[in-house]
């Protein structure tokens, strides 16, 4: 595959909605079943904090938040919680930023290499274009949408980034064991530190 040089889609930085109590702060993840998206490490860090993640096709998260016993959550932007109408479902949202999701432009690379270099040209500084355009209508969406599910009756509330000695302990192989090499890097550069640490 081809990866195009800019052409990272926004989604959303992902928040953890629970069907029937909010999460304010890492352990009350203990024991709820969340359901995640495919991927190592989104599930083996909702595992370390003692949750229970599911991993389900997008057209199941519905069916998912429904299902008895009422301890279960799911995660995503909050651009899916209202294409997916899983404010119907879920009760609070708690706005943990865990994990940043995007969708990347790609081309078949043999395909790719057969097109001639001013048509590859015309295309990357297309896509480049429109994954600006298409970041800034998403934030301001997922910015618009806390509002509004607020106005709807859907309580949304900041959850606590302040470390407590078990979940620092949790989280540090995971961020350790993800952010390398280069992811490593830039979390040095951001906050400091090559730790990936939620909250």
């Amino acid at each position: 595959m081809y990866l195009m040089p800019i052409a990272a889609f926004d989604n959303g930085m992902r928040q953890v909605t629970p069907v029937n109590r909010p999460v304010a702060k890492p352990e009350d993840l203990s024991g709820m079943k969340v359901r995640v998206p495919p991927g190592q490490m989104i599930f083996d860090t909702f595992q370390a904090f003692g949750a229970q993640p599911v991993t389900t096709p997008a057209n199941q998260i519905y069916g998912h938040a429904q299902e008895r016993p009422c301890r279960r959550a799911e995660e995503n932007p909050l651009a899916i919680l209202e294409g997916f109408k899983l404010y119907e479902v879920v009760k609070y949202v708690s706005m943990t930023n865990h994990m940043w999701s995007g969708y990347n432009q790609m081309a078949h690379l043999d395909t790719w290499k057969r097109v001639p270099d001013d048509i590859k040209a015309v295309i990357e500084r297309n896509v480049a274009k429109y994954v600006r355009q298409q970041r800034e209508d998403q934030g301001a969406l997922n910015a618009s949408l806390r509002q509004s599910l607020t106005a709807a009756g859907l309580p949304s509330m900041k959850s606590t980034r302040r470390h407590s000695a078990p979940s620092c302990r949790a989280s540090t192989p995971i961020g350790r064991a993800s952010s390398e090499p280069r992811a490593g890097r830039f979390w040095k550069r951001r906050w400091g530190s090559s730790d990936n640490q939620l909250w």
